[in-house]
């Protein structure tokens, strides 16, 4: 048995062009229906069977995908901010948060961002210019020389 190592970081450019080739199709499919939800256009293109099975999957991929993301979201507040804090009394916390969001509407969310994403830039870049002293560009001669 061979042990990748290194090349472990091609999934993930791998499941982001694979990402964003289904969201193009998605979205192609999504222009040619104007003001009509995802179901209807998957109904409209693929049939009715076919189309409900369809929206069927993108629904249980979307609450597994957004399971998988709680649990990822938890355990890292979990380890690095509330060590001591039960895992089931901070997905309360995050659950209603994002309840509060959906109530709200995307408008909300699309203001919110526009107020907080001048601060967050900041943060990442000061991040980085703070970090690049203690940089090893070394450690990506393995990545790079296989390209």
């Amino acid at each position: 048995m061979e042990i990748l190592g290194p090349a472990v970081w091609y999934v993930y450019i791998v499941t982001t062009l694979l990402a964003l080739a289904g969201f193009l199709i998605i979205s192609k499919l999504m222009e040619k229906f104007p003001g009509q939800d995802l179901v209807f256009v998957f109904k409209k293109v693929f049939g009715n069977v076919a189309g409900c099975i369809l929206s069927f999957l993108v629904g249980i991929a979307f609450f597994i995908g957004s399971i998988v993301f709680l649990r990822l979201f938890t355990e890292a507040v979990k380890a690095y901010v509330y060590t001591f804090t039960p895992p089931s009394f901070i997905m309360v916390f995050f659950i209603s948060a994002v309840l509060v969001v959906l109530y709200l509407g995307l408008e909300t969310i699309a203001r919110t961002a526009a107020i907080f994403i001048l601060p967050i830039l900041f943060g990442l870049l000061l991040t980085y210019i703070l970090g690049f002293p203690s940089s090893c560009f070394q450690y990506l001669d393995s990545a790079l020389a296989e390209m």
